[in-house]
């Protein structure tokens, strides 16, 4: 019997720039040595494994291993993209040198 299976078709993160701001802080972290380095790591991989496109960083507290911080971290990063003339429509799709990095509180 020749049963058909379904594939899942992988596209690209549906969250780049939430994952391309928790890998700066993650990085930062890690070359100053801040034990926070840990829980931007444990963000960055509930953010790229969940598979739909996220609005807010309040959104994103659903996700195991991001509490309040992480979500006002990423809301205020939201805020400064949107400033510099970025858009929600265009927040899920792939950064070309948005907004560079700025430094964690």
């Amino acid at each position: 019997m020749d049963a058909k299976r379904k594939r899942r078709v992988k596209k690209g993160c549906p969250n780049p720039l939430f994952v391309k701001w928790l890998q700066e802080w993650k990085d930062e972290a890690v070359e100053n040595g801040w034990k926070s380095s840990y829980t931007y790591n444990k963000a960055l991989n509930s953010i790229k494994r969940y598979p739909l496109p996220l609005n807010s960083g309040q959104e994103a507290k659903v996700l195991e291993n991001i509490g309040d911080k992480v979500a006002k971290m990423l809301d205020k990063k939201i805020s400064e993209y949107i400033t510099s003339g970025g858009s929600l429509e265009n927040l899920h799709q792939e950064p070309s040198n948005t907004l560079s990095s700025s430094k964690v509180a």
